[in-house]
């Protein structure tokens, strides 16, 4: 079983979206991926800067406030245990001193197992964009009922229509909480 935890951070008041991405970029993750004590821990990190258009872009209805999120780091484990390291290690204090610095202090994590693959294309780590959506599952289903609807009723349309399926790269879902 495999880990990823996504981290949703804000951008510090003041700081344009651009200087976001290259800080972060060029000095906050190197912080973590030049180190190998922290590094040997994970597999795989992502940094997902948000699209400058999505930030007043129109919203369905069916949307909730987004409370102005910037970006998502995305942290592959193998293992709980080894994202455990990961926290407890000595330098990630270089890490946690920087992150005032850089982003504010609320985050949003979301720690998931891996995810179940609807759709892969040999395109797929080309893609130009990525769409995250973290659901909130209706109060009259329970957890599995809820995950099992999404991944074999939601997740078959995009196996089984091409019109859907087609112009997708790749889609995953994360059927359960770690």
């Amino acid at each position: 079983m495999g880990i990823k935890v996504f981290e949703f951070l804000r951008r510090n008041p003041g700081t344009t979206p651009e200087q976001f991405e290259a800080e972060w970029r060029d000095v906050y993750a190197p912080l973590l991926t030049n180190n190998p004590d922290l590094r040997r821990h994970v597999k795989r990190y992502e940094i997902n800067n948000r699209l400058v258009s999505d930030s007043d872009r129109p919203r369905t209805d069916v949307e909730v406030r987004d409370d102005g999120w910037d970006a998502v780091a995305v942290l592959w484990f193998d293992s709980v245990d080894e994202m455990r390291a990961l926290s407890s290690e000595p330098a990630m204090a270089a890490v946690r001193q920087r992150s005032p610095e850089f982003h504010q202090e609320e985050r949003l994590i979301v720690v998931t197992e891996d995810p179940e693959i609807i759709v892969s294309t040999p395109k797929r780590d080309e893609a130009g964009a990525k769409m995250l959506c973290i659901l909130r599952r209706n109060a009259a289903l329970d957890l599995d009922t809820f995950h099992h609807h999404w991944l074999t009723h939601h997740g078959s349309l995009f196996q089984d229509i091409p019109e859907l399926r087609e112009p997708l790269l790749g889609y995953d879902q994360k059927p359960r909480p770690a």
